[in-house]
């Protein structure tokens, strides 16, 4: 991961395809970008820990935003 500018802010919509018997994540789409890679990145890797209940309809269409407010920081 690199830098996030101070005031980046982005909306994306992001669609997981759902495991029908475990529940878990098994594919994940960008439908629409934040904008920005690292937040892209940051996105997908939170949305493909998520755990759904078994037999959850798919594909389910999750939107994220972000609004970072602040310094620079630094994402690791």
């Amino acid at each position: 991961m690199g830098f996030v500018i101070h005031g980046a802010k982005g909306r994306g919509v992001y669609r997981l395809t759902i495991n029908p018997k475990s529940g878990l994540v098994d594919e994940l789409k960008i439908v629409k970008s934040v904008g920005y890679r690292d937040l892209n990145e940051l996105a997908a890797k939170a949305l493909l820990q998520w755990r759904f209940k078994p037999g959850t309809p798919s594909p389910v269409e999750v939107p994220v935003e972000f609004d970072i407010q602040g310094g620079n920081r630094i994402l690791h």
